[in-house]
């Protein structure tokens, strides 16, 4: 990255809020600024899982749930897993690191992404522009993502459209990237996303 670069991180997880927080602070961080994009509000619990998963830690015999896990076939099993796991979380150490790193990370949640272009030749809201990075297209010269993302409103309020400048995306998702089928790959440079 180049020193003041801006950082898309999308995800609402622990390791999405870890990729935010070292990419921007601390004594020499490679990016001016992270952005965080939570689909939901951010979970905070100390497992992914339901602590119910956990008993077994607790007792010496088999509980419920693990009995049914057994019997169940690996479809069953795989499917039992996903429901247990509902969604991402951060741990309350990783909330207040996220709130404690001030302008450096910002942190959207209730936020879905909803198209991401790449801008050639545009430095928008930050100046004269450096030498592009290595993969950037040095023959087009540099430019950005122009990310729109929907926010949804608090309580019964409207959401609304807020869209993001960045130089890099970073997707800790936790599934499999599909940007083959998105708008994001059209004219994006070859290692937009590569850090």
């Amino acid at each position: 990255p180049r020193p003041r670069e801006r950082l898309l991180v999308v995800g609402g997880g622990l390791s999405a809020a870890q990729l935010a927080l070292s990419a921007a602070t601390g004594p020499d961080p490679p990016f001016a600024r992270a952005t965080l994009c939570a689909r939901r509000p951010l979970a905070v619990r100390p497992f992914d899982v339901n602590t119910a998963w956990m008993a077994r830690a607790l007792s010496a015999d088999f509980f419920e749930k693990e009995i049914l896990f057994f019997r169940a076939g690996p479809e069953g099993r795989a499917a039992a897993l996903r429901e247990a796991r509902d969604g991402g979380s951060v741990t309350r150490e990783a909330r207040e690191a996220l709130r404690a790193a001030g302008p450096a990370v910002e942190v959207l949640e209730g936020a879905t992404v909803v198209e991401a272009e790449w801008v050639h030749g545009t430095d928008w809201g930050r100046g004269p522009s450096a030498e592009p990075a290595a993969g950037y297209g040095s023959e087009s010269g540099p430019g950005e993502f122009r990310v729109r993302v929907v926010l949804e409103g608090a309580e019964g309020a409207p959401s609304r459209e807020h869209t993001l400048a960045v130089d890099r995306i970073w997707l800790a998702t936790g599934g499999v990237p599909t940007l083959g089928h998105t708008s994001a790959e059209a004219g994006a440079p070859a290692a937009a996303g590569a850090g």
